[in-house]
């Protein structure tokens, strides 16, 4: 790892244990790249066989002068004689082929002798049958992996040969890989690392090829934080917030999923409104998922319109006469009383839950006929109340009106 790298490293979990989460991505997608390696031939026994030899010759010619009797002349001459010579690795001496003399004066050749025509050095030795030369690649060992970008899943190795120089194969050849788990040309590995394979032909040649694998991502991403942006959002909508890093791989483009794993998206937070129990998953590049739950209970059920408290009284002077005592928890709470003479009842309408109708005194209804009892609508009503009603004179009631309100409204909220 570079010193980079590692200062990076080092900063992301300072940040980590002061609190501060986010999302990193350290490395790219890893490339692996291919593995070479070459065998080449280097002679061996069976590159030979035993043989008559027949050298290469080197062949010099040289000069030098004589003289001779020259028939053209008639007399001796000066002459320029040319020998041919050959030789070979394999001879200590030089041999002659031919001579030839020729006359300075006439320029008619003198002398002509052929000792060795075409005569080459033959030897008995090893014959070389392989017919190639020391050196040449005659194999090309590629060692691959089957995954180059980031995988959670085990990576497979792979050996192939080549054979360049045709009737030169090294075949059947045998593998030995440095780790992982090996079956003839093939190698499962689990983890990151160097792995090396050596290649056996069935001369024995041998060569070996390395490759560094980098991109095995096991480790599933942290999920450093998982909250609720809003303690007490009354009536109102909120986002769930996660903040998660991977130290590997790194976070996947869309790593965050509040749907339990359906769907993926790049934002780290969702609104919601309502409680509930939610499921967020994060993915890093290599596929790994963390799953988290976080319960929310953080909204308030909106209640009904709270209730309002008061009272009314009033008299008509009109032809009527009738009491009404309401309670309710809706808009309005009160109760209302209306005094007069006449012949009819009166009452009045509220809206609420409940409410309590009370004529007082046997007043007459607007059929004449006589009221005597209590008419009692809802659930919040006592005998003790009605009595205290039943007591009142039609002088006094109007005075007490508003202590029989409070009374109700009490016994209500109790």
């Amino acid at each position: 790892m570079f010193i980079k790298e590692k200062e990076i490293m080092n900063k992301v979990k300072k940040m980590a244990l002061c609190g501060f989460v986010g999302s990193f991505v350290l490395f790219s997608s890893v490339k692996v790249q291919a593995a070479e390696a070459t065998i080449t031939h280097k002679h061996v026994d069976g590159c030979y066989e035993d043989g008559v030899i027949s050298c290469e010759d080197k062949v010099e010619i040289t000069t030098h002068n004589e003289e001779f009797n020259c028939a053209t002349c008639q007399r001796v001459a000066a002459a320029r004689v040319v020998v041919e010579t050959y030789s070979c690795d394999y001879m200590y001496f030089k041999r002659e082929l031919r001579r030839i003399a020729y006359c300075y004066t006439c320029g008619n050749v003198v002398q002509s002798i052929t000792k060795e025509a075409n005569a080459k050095h033959l030897r008995t030795g090893k014959i070389n049958v392989c017919k190639i030369t020391e050196g040449t690649v005659i194999a090309i060992i590629t060692l691959t992996a089957s995954q180059s970008a980031w995988t959670k899943d085990n990576v497979s190795l792979n050996v192939t040969v080549s054979e360049p120089v045709s009737g030169q194969s090294l075949a059947p050849y045998s593998y030995a890989f440095s780790g992982g788990s090996a079956s003839g040309s093939n190698c499962i590995i689990s983890q990151n690392g160097t792995y090396t394979v050596t290649v056996t032909g069935k001369n024995g040649q041998q060569a070996s090829t390395s490759i560094k694998v980098s991109n095995i991502d096991k480790e599933s991403p942290v999920v450093n934080s998982l909250y609720v942006d809003k303690e007490y959002p009354e009536y109102e909508s909120a986002n769930i917030v996660v903040n998660a890093v991977d130290m590997l791989s790194g976070l996947a483009d869309k790593p965050y999923s509040f749907d339990g794993g359906k769907t993926f998206g790049s934002t780290d937070k969702c609104k919601i409104t309502s409680n509930g129990t939610y499921s967020v998953v994060v993915k890093d590049k290599a596929g790994n998922t963390t799953v988290k739950t976080l319960k929310v209970a953080c909204f308030e059920t909106k209640p009904a319109n709270k209730p309002e408290t008061g009272g009314n009284t009033g008299g008509n002077t009109g032809g009527n006469t009738g009491g009404n005592v309401n309670t309710g928890s809706g808009n309005n709470s009160g109760g209302n009383t209306s005094g007069g003479s006449g012949n009819n009842t009166g009452n009045n309408t509220s809206t609420g839950q409940t409410s309590t109708k009370v004529p007082v005194n046997n007043q007459q209804n607007s059929s004449g006929e006589k009221v005597t009892d209590i008419e009692k609508t809802g659930q919040t009503s006592t005998s003790s109340t009605i009595q205290k009603v039943e007591n009142k004179t039609e002088s006094n009631f109007e005075n007490s009106d508003r202590d029989l309100q409070k009374e109700l409204l009490k016994e209500r909220l109790e």
